[in-house]
């Protein structure tokens, strides 16, 4: 009754109830599920009341589908999209349920004369589509694929296609593996990028389900280096680009369509089979001539709206460019110098606008992470930048950039990064010892001293007493039980404190090997501290198998006091028998090698 109420504030708020009723359902399905796949009690079930409720409520939130006005403000909430919500939530709560009501309803409306019923039909398929089985829902996605994409081409209402292109990323997401390149990917793309030249929210929808068909039909070229030779996306990568260039290009980000479309290319870029290879360096250069005309423009910005919108363009090329080199670091090599040039260019230009930093530095390490070695050419003109962005205190997501770009240098350019490491070393320490940094950059900032001293091997010696103060204060860090916030961020805190344990341990053993034998009773200690907590993370476990392992190799009988505690054995146990997880076993496996070898 609420919902069929005629005062809408009214009508929203039972719509709401319902919606909620959904969400808790969810999470307590959730929670139960997890307690059953761990083997403890379930505290709370789901009593259902959604399913009970759905022949009830499910005709008013369908009624309520159809009472869109052609004037409806994407920015408003109406009764409408309210429904819509709901019937998204009912359907992932409810599952197979719900399909069965709502056909007759889709069938009935997709004909209609009148938009709103045309609209609310596509609308109640598409809200439908994650929650069911895929067996269940795949026979009407089958049957109703090319009447969608016939609409998408065709309907004379902005409203049903805007619509219709919704549910086809909610297919290309959800469904994908019951479309028939063969019967249905041309029509479909097609449709898709006349989509992209409609309104805003259209060109969202069609680049979210590019994104989908390219992800999901092109496997990864992370997963299988550069030899993907062809995918069934690799003919049509000319034409989208083609016509996804132009719209990254607007002078405006209506309705974020001009993200949505720099995202789009990214995707592309990073999911390109080599028979595309040519088109990815055509984007890519044309990318660095976008960055450099944004460059020369920056002295004609007025305003703030000018700024943000300049700042806007120059993160989204730089995630464009990122993509690029990651997906071919042989290829973007030749035009390094001019990537960095361009880089520091904008570093300089960014006026300590944290997300202009963030993406520019990300790219900085990218591109290290590329030429590896060769980087080193630019550490003199970057470093100055890098310890001023180490230094921002205040400004935690710029230092925590810089503590990423730190890392990805120091993996790329190993011993060459010995002239600067004094330098980031004090500056990394400052910034650990700092009461003003936020606290989330400091497990970031202790992985990197780790990657440091992997990085420069014995020239890490003098900081080492240095260092091992700093980790044992930081080690120390406590929550109180139920400050979830605090939990989680002492377990971050530990296992980074490991990994740095592991760099250092690592990366003076061939040189110096006995300097680290002096702290192994005190990290033994944190380590069996750690283990003692039941809220401790698994990475954290797996990296500390590994360290137990590195120690009884590095100083055998001299530490197998340490090694031969209770807990070693208990933590090697867990290890042991981690189904399904190989390196937990690995790591088991190598610790109790390592505690044998001290036992003689």
């Amino acid at each position: 009754m609420g919902m069929k109420h005629p005062e809408e504030p009214v009508a929203l708020q039972a719509i709401e109830f319902w919606s909620t009723v959904c969400e808790e359902e969810i999470d307590l399905s959730q929670a139960a599920m997890e307690a059953t796949e761990y083997g403890e009690h379930v505290v709370y079930n789901s009593k259902g009341f959604a399913k009970a409720a759905l022949p009830d409520i499910l005709p008013v939130l369908l009624e309520l589908l159809c009472q869109q006005n052609e004037d409806d403000d994407e920015d408003d909430w109406t009764k409408s999209m309210a429904a819509g919500c709901c019937l998204e939530l009912l359907a992932n709560n409810v599952g197979n349920a719900i399909v069965q009501p709502v056909v007759p309803f889709v069938e009935a409306g997709i004909t209609q004369a009148d938009w709103q019923r045309r609209e609310a039909a596509v609308m109640a398929f598409g809200s439908i589509l994650d929650g069911p089985d895929a067996d269940v829902l795949a026979p009407l996605v089958t049957q109703a694929l090319g009447a969608l994409i016939g609409m998408m081409q065709s309907d004379p209402s902005l409203q049903v296609r805007d619509t219709v292109a919704w549910t086809l990323s909610k297919i290309c997401e959800n469904m994908l593996e019951i479309i028939d390149p063969a019967v249905h990917l041309r029509n479909l793309i097609t449709a898709l990028v006349i989509g992209l030249n409609a309104s805003p929210r259209t060109c969202n929808s069609c680049c979210l389900a590019l994104n989908s068909l390219v992800s999901q039909l092109s496997f990864s070229a992370d997963m299988l280096g550069e030899d993907l030779a062809t995918s069934a996306m690799s003919e049509y990568y000319s034409g989208i680009l083609k016509e996804l260039m132009p719209i990254a290009e607007r002078p405006a980000n209506h309705a974020n369509s001009r993200s949505a479309a720099y995202q789009t290319i990214s995707v592309f870029l990073g999911a390109s089979a080599n028979d595309t290879l040519p088109v990815v360096q055509e984007v890519a250069v044309a990318m660095l001539a976008r960055q450099e005309a944004l460059l020369g423009m920056q002295n004609q910005l007025v305003g703030m709206d000018d700024r943000n919108n300049w700042n806007d363009m120059q993160i989204n090329v730089c995630v464009v460019i990122q993509s690029f080199i990651r997906r071919s670091p042989s290829m973007a090599a030749p035009f390094a110098d001019r990537i960095m040039t361009n880089l520091l260019g904008l570093i300089s230009a960014s006026g300590k606008h944290a997300g202009v930093l963030e993406d520019a530095f990300a790219t900085v390490g990218a591109l290290a992470g590329a030429l590896e070695a060769g980087f080193n050419k630019y550490m003199e003109a970057f470093t100055p930048f890098l310890f001023t962005a180490l230094g921002s205190f205040e400004d935690w997501q710029v230092a925590q950039a810089a503590v990423y770009v730190g890392s990805d240098v120091a993996r790329a350019i190993n011993e060459g990064l010995t002239p600067y490491a004094e330098r980031l070393m004090v500056s990394l320490i400052d910034l650990l010892r700092s009461p003003m940094v936020q606290r989330q950059v400091k497990p970031n900032a202790i992985t990197t001293i780790g990657e440091v001293a992997l990085a420069i091997g014995g020239g890490f010696r003098p900081y080492l007493d240095t260092t091992m103060t700093i980790l044992s204060q930081a080690g120390s860090t406590s929550a109180a039980p139920g400050d979830e916030a605090m939990i989680d961020f002492v377990q971050s805190m530990r296992e980074s404190i490991v990994d740095a344990f592991i760099g250092i341990m690592n990366g003076i053993k061939d040189t110096d090997a006995g300097a680290m034998q002096p702290y192994v009773s005190g990290i033994m200690g944190f380590l069996k501290t750690c283990w003692a907590d039941e809220d401790r993370t698994d990475s954290f476990s797996i990296a500390s198998l590994g360290l137990i392992g590195d120690f009884g190799e590095a100083y055998k009988s001299t530490v197998r006091d340490d090694l031969l505690q209770d807990w070693v054995q208990q933590a090697v146990s867990w290890g042991r028998t981690r189904s399904g997880n190989k390196q937990a076993k690995t790591n088991a496996a190598y610790a109790q090698q390592a505690i044998k070898n001290a036992s003689k």
